[in-house]
C-alpha cells in the first residue's frame, strides 16, 4: 500500500475520507463524502499492484450492469496514486448477522426477507452475474425496511475468490434461509454468526435446531444444502416464488416491515457540509458583520453563502481567518482579534468599518467559541484553539477524612500476681474476700451471689439415645417375628396333610401342580436383531435372562417408535440354546414392564437361526403383572428356542428378566 491515507484526505477532489471501517489484508474500507453529490459512500482501496486489483475492477464493471433497487449499486471506479479505489452506495441498516444476534427471525419474516433476495438475485442471474460470497453480513434491512444486498460480486474479489457461480449463489441463498430461522450459519463461508450444529457430517435440518420451523421451509433448506432435487429448487426464481407463495402476501409485509422504521426521523449520519459555525455573539463582531462588504468574513459567518466560503470549500483549503479589531482608546490591550476557523481564505476587513469610537466596546474575551453540527467528524490537524473541545478544569476534590486509629487490643492477658494460677486460688482482698467465695478475676465488679444450698444440675440426656433404644427394641421384635412365621411355614408345608392322609401335592415355581416339571437347562443365548444396524441387541447382557435372578434383565434399546409393520422394525429377541433337540410344553417369562407383546418360535437343527422370516410361532402372547405363561402347540420340538419382542411396554422399551422352557 503506498503513503497511507486518514481521515480527511480527499481522493481524485471529489470523494472525503471519513471513517476507516475496516483494514484486512491490504484492504481498507472507508466511509467517504461525495462532495459533488452531497451524499455518503462506501470506498474500496487496495494497491494497485495488489494481486486482486483487476479482478476488483473486473467485479466493479459486472456489478455495474446490474440494476436493481435491492442493490447498493457501485458508483465509480478508478486508480490514483498507485490505488485501485471503488465506489459504492452507503445503506444505514442492520446486517442478518445482527439481526439474528439475539433471536431468529419469525418464519413468515424470514421467508419474506430471503424471497425479496432471491428476487433480486433473479434478475442478476438472468445477466450471468452472481455475488460470490452471499453471507450473512452480506444482506441487511435498511433504515426504511427494505432489504439490500451488499458488495455484489465485489466482496468475493476482495476475498481473493474467483469469480462467483449461479450454483453456489443458490446454495448460499439457503444458507441465509437457515440463518435466519435458527441463527446459525451452515454454509461454507466464513462468517461471524455460529456455525450450524452437524451430526456424521452433515448439518442438522432446522427444525431439528429450533422448535415450530414449517415443514416447507425446512424442506426447502434441507434440499438445497443436501444436495436433493425432490421440489426442484435449483435456481434463485424458484425458490423466490415459493418463499413469495408461502408469505402469501408480500407486499403487505414490506408495508409492515416499512412502519417499524417510519419513527427513526434523524439519520445516524448527517449530512457533510461546510463546517456550520455559530453566529459571532460578541457586539465587536456583530457590528463589523452588520457594516461589511460582501467579501467580508462577517457575512460568511453568519449566512454561509460568501464567495470566499464556497470558493474555499470547493478548493479544499483551511486557513484560520483573523478579523482584526481596533483597540479602544480608553482600554488599550483588550481588544484582541476574533478568530473563525472554516475553510476559506483570509479577507482584509473593509475600508468603510466603524472606528473603534464609534462602536461598542468589546467584552474582556472576545474569542469566538466555535461549533461544528451534530454528528459532522472533528478533523483536528484543521481546527486549533476550539474553545468547546477544551478540557473543563474544575477544582481538585478535597480528600477523603482519615480513618479512624482502632486502639490495640492486647494478644494476651496479664500475668497474674507471683506467677500463680489465680483460678485455683482463694481471693484475699476484693469483694469477695470477707465470705471466703473463690476467687473472681473481675476487680470492678462484684461476684454473683452465693446461693444458701448448692442446685444439683439435671444431666442432660444424650441426643438420639431414645429413639436408637427403641429402634433396637423394634428390630429384635421384627425378627422374632419373620422367625415364628417361617417355622409356622415349614410346618404347614410338611408331606403329611393337615389329617394325617396322603402327602399334599407340592405347587412348582412355575405354577404347575406337576412336581416332576422341571425347566430345561439352558446352555446359552445370544441376542437376535436382524434389522438392527449393527444388528446386535446388547449382545453383552443377554446373559441376564438365563442367570435364575428375576433381579437382573437383558434390556432393549430405547426406541422412538412402536414394534410392528408401521414402526421401525418388526421386533428383536434372544435365541436359547437347550443344547439338543427337545419336546417343549411351555415357556414362561419374567419381564419388567408392561404390556410386552412376546412371539416363541422354536427351531431344529445344529445352527442357530438368524431370523425370524418364514417361521411359524409356537406360541403368542402378552404380560400381566410382569410374567408371560405361554403354552407350545403340541408336538413342538427343536433345540433353539426364539423369544421375539413383537410389542414393547409403555416406556418404549423391553427387559427379559428370566426365561424357562419346560417340556
Amino acid at each position: 500500500m503506498p503513503e497511507a491515507m486518514r481521515p480527511g484526505d480527499v481522493v481524485v477532489e471529489r470523494y472525503r475520507l471519513i471513517d476507516l471501517l475496516n483494514d484486512a489484508r491490504g484492504a481498507r474500507f472507508w466511509l467517504g463524502w461525495d462532495s459533488i453529490l452531497a451524499r455518503h459512500v462506501a470506498m474500496h482501496i487496495i494497491a494497485d499492484d495488489d494481486a486482486r486489483a483487476d479482478e476488483l475492477r473486473a467485479a466493479a464493471k459486472r456489478s455495474a450492469t446490474v440494476h436493481d433497487p435491492r442493490l447498493l449499486r457501485v458508483l465509480d471506479i478508478g486508480t490514483v496514486d498507485e490505488r485501485c479505489y471503488v465506489v459504492s452506495e452507503w445503506g444505514e441498516g442492520m446486517s442478518l448477522n445482527h439481526l439474528v444476534s439475539s433471536e431468529p427471525m419469525s418464519p413468515r419474516r424470514a421467508a419474506w426477507f430471503v424471497g425479496e433476495i432471491a428476487g433480486f438475485l433473479t434478475s442478476a442471474h438472468a445477466q450471468d452475474v452472481a455475488h460470490g460470497r452471499l453471507v450473512p453480513e452480506m444482506v441487511m434491512i435498511d433504515d426504511t425496511g427494505a432489504p439490500k444486498v451488499i458488495g455484489f460480486a465485489v466482496d468475493a474479489a476482495l476475498h481473493g475468490l474467483p469469480e462467483g457461480t449461479v450454483d453456489k449463489d443458490v446454495q448460499d441463498l439457503a444458507g441465509l434461509l437457515y440463518c435466519a430461522l435458527t441463527g446459525k450459519w451452515p454454509g461454507p463461508s466464513n462468517s461471524t454468526v455460529a456455525s450450524a450444529p452437524r451430526e456424521h457430517g452433515r448439518v442438522l435440518r432446522p427444525r431439528q435446531v429450533r422448535a415450530g420451523v414449517p415443514r416447507m421451509l425446512d424442506t426447502l433448506c434441507e434440499e438445497v444444502l443436501g444436495g436433493a432435487n425432490v421440489h426442484g429448487y435449483s435456481t434463485a426464481s424458484i425458490i423466490a416464488a415459493a418463499l413469495h407463495e408461502y408469505v402469501g402476501d408480500p407486499a403487505a409485509m414490506a408495508e409492515a416491515e416499512a412502519a417499524q422504521h417510519r419513527g427513526n426521523t434523524s439519520p445516524r449520519l448527517p449530512p457533510i457540509d461546510a463546517l456550520v459555525l455559530a453566529p459571532d455573539p460578541t457586539p465587536a463582531a456583530s457590528a463589523a458583520g452588520d457594516t461589511a462588504s460582501d467579501a467580508t468574513p462577517g457575512d460568511d459567518l453568519a449566512d454561509g453563502e460568501g464567495s470566499a466560503l464556497a470558493a474555499a470549500e470547493d478548493s479544499g483549503t483551511a486557513e484560520d481567518v483573523a478579523v482584526p479589531d481596533a483597540p479602544d482608546a480608553e482600554t488599550p490591550g483588550q481588544a484582541e482579534p476574533a478568530r473563525a476557523t472554516g475553510k476559506h481564505s483570509a479577507v482584509e476587513p473593509s475600508a468603510t468599518e466603524p472606528s473603534a469610537t464609534e462602536r461598542p466596546a468589546p467584552p474582556t474575551s472576545p474569542t469566538v467559541n466555535e461549533q461544528t453540527v451534530a454528528g459532522t467528524p472533528v478533523f483536528y490537524d484543521e481546527i486549533e484553539d476550539v474553545g468547546w473541545m477544551d478540557k473543563e478544569s474544575h477544582p481538585a476534590a478535597p480528600p477523603p477524612p482519615p480513618f479512624e486509629e482502632i486502639p490495640a487490643k492486647p494478644l494476651f492477658a496479664p500475668d497474674p500476681p507471683n506467677g500463680r494460677a489465680v483460678r485455683n486460688e482463694v481471693a484475699e482482698t476484693g469483694p469477695g474476700a470477707d465470705r471466703n467465695d473463690p476467687f473472681w478475676p473481675f476487680e470492678n465488679d462484684a461476684p454473683p451471689p452465693v446461693a444458701d444450698e448448692p442446685v444439683a444440675e439435671e444431666e442432660e440426656p444424650v441426643p438420639g439415645r431414645t429413639w436408637m433404644r427403641s429402634a433396637w427394641i423394634l428390630a429384635v421384635v421384627l425378627v422374632l417375628g419373620v422367625v415364628l412365621v417361617y417355622a409356622l411355614n415349614q410346618g404347614s408345608s410338611s408331606d403329611q396333610g393337615p389329617a394325617g392322609g396322603e402327602p399334599s401335592a407340592v405347587q412348582s415355581p412355575s405354577g404347575s401342580d406337576d412336581p416332576a416339571s422341571e425347566p430345561y437347562p439352558i446352555n446359552g443365548a445370544s441376542d437376535l436383531d436382524p434389522f438392527g444396524n449393527p444388528p446386535e441387541e446388547n449382545p453383552d447382557r443377554v446373559d441376564l435372562a438365563i442367570d435364575g435372578d428375576p433381579s437382573t434383565a437383558w434390556p432393549t434399546q430405547t426406541y422412538r417408535q412402536q414394534f410392528g409393520p408401521g414402526g421401525l422394525k418388526p421386533g428383536v429377541g434372544i435365541v436359547v440354546d437347550l443344547g439338543g433337540e427337545k419336546e417343549i410344553g411351555r415357556v414362561n417369562l419374567r419381564v419388567n414392564g408392561d404390556p410386552t407383546g412376546v412371539s416363541v418360535f422354536v427351531v431344529p437343527g445344529n445352527e442357530p437361526p438368524t431370523s425370524v422370516d418364514g417361521l411359524e410361532a409356537a406360541a403368542e402372547g402378552t404380560s400381566s403383572d410382569g410374567a408371560l405363561d405361554l403354552e407350545a402347540a403340541g408336538g413342538t420340538s427343536g433345540r433353539w428356542v426364539i423369544i421375539w419382542v413383537t410389542e414393547l411396554p409403555s416406556a418404549l422399551k423391553a427387559e427379559i428378566a428370566e426365561i424357562q422352557v419346560y417340556g
